[in-house]
């Protein structure tokens, strides 16, 4: 694929940030981890627990790129998985999950980048999903514990054996070398401790290397402020489900106590625990905080549409609901993605473009 000499899309998303990451990513190790910050060796919860606001959004919105530079780490990622043409993807995660990466490998996706089709064409070669498999791990209400130790959430197509998580039936009958992960949404929404989240997100990720999976991290987006319209509302006055046997009142004031915990500084700092364990442990993860919420319309997220859809949902990815067809257009310059999803399936194909090169060039 010929390259512009002005810097593109895809070298702009891995540039941004690529210096800062670099002392961190190669390095293994609470200890060494936080010599590359400067600090006192401690765990990353307790250092992201104490950052102000300006450096958590500093680290997510300036230091850590949307791409990820799998150039860094592709002699540990060999070592997990060697990447051959006609490998299998997996897709892990909770309902933020749901709908994801369909317009680039669902059944009736359409992928239109132009200058930058080579990318899909590449990741195609290589990558895709077993048949029907797409949602397979993908389980609503779910997230990282609850995919690793909780038979009951198993559903096929993939046979689901006693006593089987969904992410080791998954991976047992299928034999993916990378998964990407939709996770720790629903950890945030239980309020989980910083200290516990943090041992959750250790934990998911050494369950795949000892798969021989190469786990993909990723952000969750979330707006930027809770004050700017249209998310105020959301955060400030929810609209009643109903049906619940409560008054409107007491659902209102139990959804405003339950969506604090989801303010974008809390969820600014659960996403920067993502971050710092995944450079931990030398694993790719996707900036999606930064990249959808700068790359989509929208913020990338589900609009309004009553009454199926009453009020705005920040918590989520859009797509393209009720479109028998998604198609993934690169946006001009400076415009946007028409919905979370096409950023989400942009941002996946280039960094299984960066990995299927970064190992290319460790047999070279």
């Amino acid at each position: 694929m010929a390259e512009d000499k002005a810097l593109s899309r895809r070298d702009f998303l891995k540039l941004s940030g690529a210096a800062t990451a670099h002392a961190a990513l190669t390095l293994t190790g609470v200890a060494a981890v936080a010599e590359s910050f400067q600090v006192q060796p401690e765990s990353i919860a307790q250092r992201v627990e104490n950052m102000p606001l300006s450096e958590l959004e500093a680290l997510v919105y300036e230091k850590t790129p949307v791409v990820p530079d799998i150039a860094e780490i592709s002699e540990r990622l060999q070592g997990i998985a060697r990447i051959e043409p006609g490998g299998k993807l997996m897709k892990a995660g909770s309902s933020v999950a749901q709908g994801m990466l369909k317009s680039a490998f669902g059944e009736d996706a359409e992928v239109n980048l132009g200058r930058e089709q080579g990318v899909f064409d590449e990741v195609q070669r290589y990558f895709h999903f077993p048949e029907g498999a797409i949602e397979a791990a993908s389980v609503v209400g779910s997230d990282m514990d609850t995919l690793l130790y909780e038979s009951m959430y198993c559903r096929g197509p993939m046979p689901c054996p006693p006593n089987t998580s969904v992410i080791d039936a998954y991976i047992d009958y299928y034999h993916p070398w990378v998964s990407i992960n939709f996770v720790g949404s629903n950890l945030v929404r239980r309020d989980v401790p910083f200290e516990v989240f943090e041992g959750f997100v250790e934990t998911y990720i050494n369950h795949f290397v000892h798969k021989g999976v190469i786990p993909i991290m990723t952000t969750f987006p979330h707006p930027r402020s809770s004050e700017h319209e249209p998310y105020n509302t959301w955060f400030n006055d929810p609209q009643p489900i109903g049906g619940r046997g409560m008054t409107k009142e007491e659902e209102a004031t139990e959804q405003i106590e339950y969506r604090s915990s989801m303010l974008p500084e809390n969820a600014l700092k659960y996403n920067a625990i993502l971050i710092e364990v995944a450079k931990k442990y030398q694993v790719p993860i996707i900036n999606l905080q930064r990249g959808v919420v700068e790359s989509a319309a929208n913020n990338g997220t589900w609009l309004a549409m009553p009454p199926r859809m009453p009020e705005i949902d920040p918590e989520h990815f859009s797509h393209s609901i009720g479109e028998a067809r998604s198609t993934l257009t690169l946006p001009p310059t400076g415009g946007r993605f028409e919905n979370g999803e096409q950023a989400v399936s942009y941002f996946t194909l280039l960094t299984l473009s960066e990995l299927i090169r970064a190992q290319a060039s460790v047999v070279d």
